[in-house]
């Protein structure tokens, strides 16, 4: 006996243009349910917000430690604090190929009347081993940049800002 495949061809796009609305439902809430976990993940996924700022090394009186200072906006002074974290990144060594050090702030001196920042020193070693596990050999008067730890806000907050 022969196939009729016209008649099986009619069956399947019948199949085809009839889906079922309780496929079509559960493809639209699994849909929704992904979107409400990405959107539920970006608020709990904290993203650091930084300051830059350009800086100097100087000598320090502790033995062994040299000091980093850079300025800060007086806007800035209520984020920031003692023991705040800071990147830096010095232009003897370039970060994409030695990394940055990271340190912590030990102080911040007021401004003085010609200036409205604030100083804020961090403490550093001669002999640092760098984020990219490279040790390097610090000196005074290296100029470098220092990336200061603002806050920490949820990526949601930052895209949606």
């Amino acid at each position: 006996m022969p196939i009729n495949f016209d008649n099986i061809n009619n069956q399947t796009h019948e199949i085809l243009r009839n889906i079922p609305k309780w496929y079509i439902r559960f493809g639209s809430v699994i849909l929704l349910l992904v979107f409400l976990l990405i959107l539920w993940t970006s608020t709990q996924v904290n993203y650091p917000v930084y300051y830059q700022s350009d800086g100097m090394v100087y000598p320090s009186d502790k033995k062994n430690t040299l000091v980093f200072k850079c300025k800060i906006p007086q806007e800035l002074i209520t984020k920031i604090k003692e023991k705040s974290k800071i990147k830096v990144s010095l232009v003897s060594f370039p970060e994409n190929s030695f990394g940055s050090i990271d340190a912590e702030i030990s102080s911040i001196d007021q401004p003085t009347s010609s200036s409205s920042e604030f100083e804020v020193h961090a403490e550093i070693k001669f002999q640092v081993i760098t984020n990219m596990n490279k040790e390097i050999q610090v000196k005074p008067f290296y100029k470098g940049k220092a990336k200061i730890l603002i806050q920490e806000e949820s990526l949601f907050r930052q895209l949606f800002k």
